[in-house]
């Protein structure tokens, strides 16, 4: 059966693992030493990897800022186009207006000139006032030249205003025509600075990450076979299988209650995570208490499951295995744990259920890691 205390040195390796495996932060101890060259290596890789995307992200961040501050820049831009076209149109209506008024006094003018052709020839105003047949009728009728002819040189004048106000608005409809043209292409090569570089920021951060992830996978995959190799599964696997094994239910609470009492035996017995001291065909003795060292995976899960089963009335198992069939809160099989014979005494007397609540609150770390 489970061997109960161990001998100093094993007790005090389990509570330097215990103190270890408390920190947030720590590094997987599982490793095989033939493995840990090439698992630091990638590990090295990985962290690399982590810290540029660290770097690209916060190169995104600034370039978002420069994106925003682009985007501002292309809305004034258009605004002022809108603007333009805006005084585009009046420009054109304007024309419009000054070339109907010009076009309606030279009609007059050309009226009036072949007129007074028809009437009497080159010598019409001659004629006119030869026509007169008493002094009151040649002044009344140089009046009435008079007022013609101011009337002719008004209407010249407005022919000249409205030339004028015509040759302008041609001037300037060209040139919101050319601001148009400026300010078109400059909101077109704008937004197109904007996407490339918006493009081209998501581009290299997707490489980036895509590359942090299969470093990351490369990291598991040596660590894997590393443990593979030196006979260990990551906590949370063996935790999955020895439930199997067991025929108890995967819910969290024992997942977390099995990946605890792993973390707290933290031992480099071969398949043998809870430290067993069950013989099975073909097993060694992994330390001088006789922990064992299995020969495969299957064997150490059939050894721990025979461990409780055996000891579960003469050494309290009973109660952990009923703990975990029931799915019980992980510190309440913990607490079962630490009644059992399993080891009496052990880390102070807070065997398993000293670890309960922080495995419970970084879960994914612990069942990442292995002995």
């Amino acid at each position: 059966m489970r061997a109960v205390g161990g001998n100093g040195n094993e007790r005090a390796a389990r509570r330097c693992a215990v103190a270890v495996l408390a920190c947030v932060l720590f590094g997987a101890a599982s490793t095989a030493a033939v493995a840990r060259p090439s698992i630091g290596v990638a590990r090295q890789h990985e962290r690399s990897l982590a810290g540029s995307v660290a770097d690209a992200r916060a190169a995104a961040a600034a370039l978002q800022v420069r994106i925003l501050a682009l985007a501002g820049r292309v809305h004034a831009a258009q605004r002022a186009l809108d603007h333009a076209e805006s005084r585009l149109l009046v420009a054109q209506q304007g024309l419009m207006t000054s070339r109907t008024e010009l076009d309606a006094i030279q009609t007059r003018l050309d009226e009036r000139a072949r007129q007074a052709y028809e009437d009497a020839g080159p010598a019409a105003t001659f004629t006119y006032l030869l026509g007169a047949d008493s002094f009151g009728d040649l002044l009344d009728r140089t009046e009435m030249l008079d007022r013609i002819q101011a009337a002719d040189t008004a209407m010249a004048a407005q022919v000249r205003v409205v030339a004028a106000r015509y040759a302008a608005a041609t001037t300037r409809l060209g040139s919101l025509s050319r601001e148009r043209g400026r300010l078109f292409a400059q909101v077109a090569s704008r937004q197109a600075q904007l996407l490339a570089a918006f493009s081209a920021q998501q581009d290299a951060l997707a490489q980036l990450v895509g590359e942090h992830r299969s470093a990351v996978a490369a990291v598991s995959a040596l660590e894997r076979r590393a443990a593979r190799e030196a006979g260990a599964l990551p906590f949370g696997d063996w935790a999955d299988r020895f439930l199997g094994q067991l025929g108890a239910p995967d819910c969290r609470g024992n997942r977390v209650v099995v990946v605890a009492w792993q973390a707290n035996e933290f031992t480099q017995a071969r398949w043998n995570p809870l430290a067993t001291t069950h013989v099975m065909h073909g097993s060694t003795a992994f330390n001088v208490v006789g922990v064992q060292n299995y020969r495969s995976l299957t064997q150490g899960l059939r050894a721990s499951v025979a461990t409780l089963v055996g000891g579960a009335a003469s050494f309290g198992y009973g109660g952990i295995m009923d703990d975990l069939h029931a799915c019980a809160p992980a510190i309440t099989t913990a607490a079962a744990i630490n009644a059992s014979a399993w080891c009496s005494g052990c880390s102070d007397g807070q065997y398993v259920t000293e670890l309960v609540p922080i495995v419970e609150a970084y879960f994914g770390r612990y069942a990442r890691d292995h002995t």
